[in-house]
């Protein structure tokens, strides 16, 4: 299978790269520790008091 990567840091060995899947699901992680600290329920609401 093909590596992808994210990151690669210049004069260093492909090990110390960030593989591509390493780097989505890192983002994806903080991405959810963000959205549950502002309580997206209350963003995601409607404000034009419409029906839910």
């Amino acid at each position: 299978m093909t590596k992808y990567y994210a990151h690669s840091l210049e004069n260093m060995p492909e090990e110390k790269w960030q593989t591509l899947d390493i780097h989505l699901t890192e983002v994806a992680d903080l991405a959810e520790k963000f959205a549950k600290a502002i309580n997206p329920a209350i963003i995601c609401r409607p404000s034009h008091g419409g029906v839910d």
